[in-house]
């Protein structure tokens, strides 16, 4: 078994691959979740709840729908709502916002509850963390003394991350209430909705002849803080703090422009099936690739490789630069060696090589001298005859050597018949 897993673990791992894209076409195992706080969420933190609601309470008089191309709804819109966006409206978004608001329409705006920072914008109000406050009260304050404290009092410190007691009109009774935030806005034009530790959670101002309802948490409005009647009561009532008089919009372009981009535009559900069709032809291309069809081919010695190179490179150098009679002085040289002529006389050269190869002197000689005609002629010499007198000479070599080597057999034949 090790052993074929050894030999085969590659394969297996392209075969692994390719069953796991094909699985993901059937079932996406990711998910669609994109953002968990916005109204088509089911999760804990979701907003869905909410949004049926409010479709079931005011459909009948109102339409309720989402708001998914612009941030600022159609012309018919009365009431737009916007809790705990993925991220928050930009310097000229907050513009176009007010400027629809003042116009006469109404704006219910929570921060989220885990980021719930918004600075200055035209409304006039800005949501503070209370970690930052205290954060700036530390900076200012002189050193205190460290003292130890009681379970209690770190409880109440960090209990503004759990529900604690609020004041409020808009219910009977004490009221619950989750932030970690609260709102900083001008006393004229403002109404305190809720009030916790003596700061405002959430606030109405008037705004020109419109409404903004601003809370400093999106806890109120989820899916898992609705499942409570008094959350629900409380929701609602901020709600109806807004008058809303005509067509209700809750946005989620600011929940999609705070979702990833590559990721959510190749594995959304529209373009995932095309996505996963690339991802199974790559991972097929690479298995290919990564395979050997047919027998091993056989390399040639790298040494033998290197010396045939080397003279067609320096062939291809003399052609270059037409030093053709060099190649054949170089060559006619080693010819001489070879063919041990050590006779100075070039006359007896043709006898030698005659009587060796069996052809006649006369084209022997003919071959010498125009090799020594070409190889002092002072012009420029054509590479194809520098060439052609080399061939020749390979070729007159080859005869001698042929010679050579049927006497060699003829002497050892004589020999054995001798012994």
């Amino acid at each position: 078994m090790k052993k074929f897993w050894s030999k085969h673990k590659a394969e297996i791992g392209w075969i692994t691959g390719l069953v796991v894209i094909v699985l993901l076409g059937f079932w996406w195992i990711p998910g669609d979740r994109g953002t968990t706080d916005d109204t088509l969420s089911t999760s804990s933190n979701g907003k869905k709840a909410f949004y049926l609601a409010t479709q079931r309470l005011m459909g009948d008089v109102y339409p309720v729908q989402r708001s998914t191309e612009n941030l600022i709804p159609p012309d018919d819109a009365d009431t737009l709502v916007i809790i705990g966006p993925a991220r928050y409206p930009d310097s000229s978004e907050w513009q176009e916002l007010y400027e629809w608001v003042r116009g006469g329409r109404t704006l219910i705006f929570a921060a989220q509850h885990g980021d719930a920072a918004i600075g200055t914008n035209p409304f006039g109000f800005t949501v503070v963390p209370i970690g930052l406050e205290e954060e700036d009260e530390a900076l200012t304050a002189p050193p205190a003394k460290k003292k130890k404290k009681k379970a209690k009092d770190d409880e109440e410190e960090f209990s503004f991350f759990q529900e604690r007691k609020a004041k409020t009109e808009l219910i009977d009774g004490v009221a619950r209430w989750r932030s970690n935030a609260w709102i900083e806005s001008p006393d004229s034009g403002t109404t305190v909705l809720i009030e916790q530790d003596e700061k405002a959670q959430a606030i109405a101002r008037e705004i020109g002849n419109g409404v903004v309802v601003v809370t400093s948490s999106d806890y109120v409005f989820c899916n898992r803080a609705l499942m409570d009647a008094q959350h629900r009561q409380l929701a609602w009532r901020l709600f109806e703090h807004g008058a809303p008089a005509g067509p209700i919009y809750f946005d989620e372009t600011l929940n999609a422009a705070g979702s990833p981009k590559v990721f959510g535009i190749l594995f959304n559900t529209q373009l995932r099936p095309f996505t996963l069709q690339l991802l199974l032809v790559t991972v097929l291309f690479g298995w290919w690739g990564s395979r050997r069809f047919g027998p091993i081919e056989e390399h040639e010695d790298s040494t033998r490789r290197n010396i045939r190179e080397h003279a067609t490179a320096l062939g291809q150098m003399h052609y270059r630069v037409k030093a053709g009679p060099h190649a054949l002085k170089q060559y006619y040289d080693r010819f001489k060696g070879d063919m041990r002529l050590t006779t100075t006389r070039p006359e007896a050269h043709a006898a030698v090589l005659a009587s060796r190869s069996g052809m006649r002197e006369s084209k022997v000689a003919d071959l010498l001298n125009r090799v020594n005609f070409a190889m002092n002629y002072h012009g420029q010499l054509p590479n194809t005859e520098a060439a052609n007198l080399m061939k020749s000479l390979v070729e007159l070599r080859a005869k001698v050597e042929k010679a050579a080597h049927v006497d060699k057999r003829a002497d050892t034949a004589t020999k054995k018949t001798k012994q």
